[in-house]
């Protein structure tokens, strides 16, 4: 009896410390959400071309997605400057092709995308780029990146 009446103490107590910090902290659901994820305006794909030489052996495709932190603000901006940023995007890509298709030119052509979507849509409007690879054409769906809650770029 005296182990249940030690753990019903501790309870309380706990209960008594958690009422009376309670202004200190955020609702128990707000806790448990953690940081607020970026949001997905999908824009569509680009392509890489793969050179050997001179010469076109093939395409790489990039489904390109920016991450924005407030959608209300931020959608109509990048929506409004989609083609600025499918032409700057393709201007990139086409005066850098990859030379062998891998990872390690992925990366580097997403750091520079990256940058180019900070420079057509304002620094402060797009805080990451996703990029998926694949050797075709991807279709344009919300889920593309595995996540249901991606926004579309649609036209008006």
């Amino acid at each position: 009896m005296n182990k249940i009446a030690a753990f019903a103490a501790a309870a309380g107590l706990a209960a008594l410390a958690v009422t009376a910090n309670a202004a200190d902290h955020k609702p128990a659901a707000e806790a448990a959400k953690g940081p607020v994820e970026a949001t997905i305006i999908i824009l569509g794909d680009v392509s890489v071309p793969v050179v050997n030489g001179k010469k076109v052996r093939r395409y790489e495709y990039a489904a390109v997605g920016l991450k924005v932190n407030d959608v209300a603000k931020q959608k109509p901006i990048v929506c409004d400057r989609k083609f600025q940023l499918a032409d700057a995007l393709l201007l990139y890509t086409h005066g850098h092709p990859f030379a062998q298709g891998n990872a390690t030119e992925g990366t580097a052509t997403k750091a520079a995308m990256l940058e180019i979507a900070k420079q057509v849509t304002g620094a402060d409007v797009v805080v990451g780029l996703e990029l998926t690879w694949a050797a075709n054409p991807q279709p344009l769906q919300t889920t593309i990146f595995g996540r249901t809650t991606d926004i579309l770029c649609t036209s008006k």
